[in-house]
């Protein structure tokens, strides 16, 4: 697999991640770590991935070796989560009721005006693991409401042209 398809394959897992597909983002997280074992930004979604689908044996082994290899603080709370969820599984209702961080800052996700991490370039000890890469969410306008400024700006240019421009000659 080349970089260009492994970039592709992360951009797709990611997406399928945002909108809760954690099954297949999982499968393909799992052909990128064959591809480039042990990356951060490969195993870090991986963990989210178990934990979201309670796959707990496998999420704790994700979260060690995150832990292990990167003291990745993200992975402490996953970790933490799951074996709350082990020890008391009536807690999992509880905890389930509330949203946990990792989810609202979707913190493996690429910044848009960067090229994603590739995981088979991303360094074990660099900047370029997850943490450098969060994403925060960008302005959220209705598309109503652009749609709608630019029919006005439109609208103001051929006003001006109109009058000025064509009602010169």
């Amino acid at each position: 697999m080349g970089n260009k398809e492994l970039r592709l394959n992360y951009q797709e897992a990611v997406q399928l991640i945002r909108v809760g597909r954690f099954e297949e983002a999982l499968t393909i997280l799992k052909e990128i770590d064959r591809e480039r074992p042990n990356v951060k930004n490969v195993l870090y979604p991986m963990a989210f991935c178990c934990e979201k689908l309670g796959y707990a044996e496998e999420g704790l082994d994700l979260c060690e070796q995150l832990i292990m290899e990167y003291d990745h603080e993200k992975a402490r709370a996953i970790k933490a989560r799951i074996e709350l969820s082990m020890a008391i599984p009536e807690a999992v209702e509880v905890v389930a009721g509330e949203e946990p961080v990792e989810a609202e800052e979707e913190p493996f996700l690429p910044v848009e005006t960067q090229d994603p991490p590739v995981p088979e370039l991303a360094p074990a000890a660099t900047d370029g693991d997850v943490e450098a890469v969060e994403v925060k969410s960008r302005h959220k306008k209705p598309i109503w409401l652009v749609l709608l400024i630019a029919l006005v700006a439109a609208a103001a240019v051929a006003f001006l042209l109109h009058k000025y421009v064509l009602n010169s000659f």
